[in-house]
């Protein structure tokens, strides 16, 4: 599968997420999320086990970890996954704790080539 990691991430009304100014992390000015940044954001995401602590990964896991993000970070524009990078990434996605509904949506969509459109119903009687 093939990704442009250069798009922009949208949210719920099509606006494109923004990460806002953070100077304390180095962040200077707000800048606009793309599917580069979400899934790095999942890839290196935390997982924090129900007694609150972060949980301790495999060497397993970690060597998939940096492989995964160093061929997000060369990559020049697109991306191309495995059917089993896309599995793992989907896997992260679920278990971390330092993404939002919205963000974990996007990235399943995208995973999973949908749109991110779903269709509407109508609630009224006719």
């Amino acid at each position: 599968m093939r990704i442009n990691i250069k798009a922009n991430v949208k949210g719920y009304k099509g606006n494109d997420l923004v990460e806002p100014a953070d100077p304390a992390r180095g962040v200077k000015k707000e800048k606009k999320l793309t599917v580069r940044d979400i899934l790095n954001q999942v890839i290196n995401g935390i997982f924090i086990t129900q007694q609150g602590r972060p949980a301790t990964l495999s060497a397993e896991a970690k060597g998939r970890i940096y492989q995964l993000s160093t061929k997000l970070w060369n990559a020049k524009k697109n991306i191309s996954l495995s059917v089993e990078e896309v599995a793992f990434i989907k896997k992260r996605a679920g278990e971390v704790s330092n993404i939002t509904p919205l963000v974990y949506g996007r990235v399943v969509d995208l995973l999973e080539q949908n749109d991110g459109k779903t269709e509407e119903t109508d609630n009224k009687k006719s």
